[in-house]
């Protein structure tokens, strides 16, 4: 069992930090490209943008939750994980 939280607590982590680098090397940049802008305008690349950043901000929520939770887990049984 001590090993699925450890498995656990590692994709959360690669997940969460996965995301952050992600959203500001690759996704970020993009939205106002001027690929995307010249095919959607600049006021809606923004919004576009808006709707990403919203469901990124939800991600790392539960990502920083589901830690704070692994981590009281561990700490609650004597241990660190």
């Amino acid at each position: 069992m001590r090993l699925l939280w450890h498995v656990v607590a590692v994709v959360n982590a690669a997940v969460w930090v996965g995301s952050g680098v992600m959203l500001t090397a690759v996704v970020g940049p993009n939205f106002f490209s001027p690929a995307v802008t010249d095919l959607v305008g600049r006021q809606n690349a923004g919004l576009i943008a808006q709707s990403v950043l919203a469901k990124y901000f939800v991600l790392q929520l539960i990502c920083a939750v589901l830690a704070l939770g692994l981590h009281w887990r561990c700490r609650a049984a004597g241990r660190w994980a």
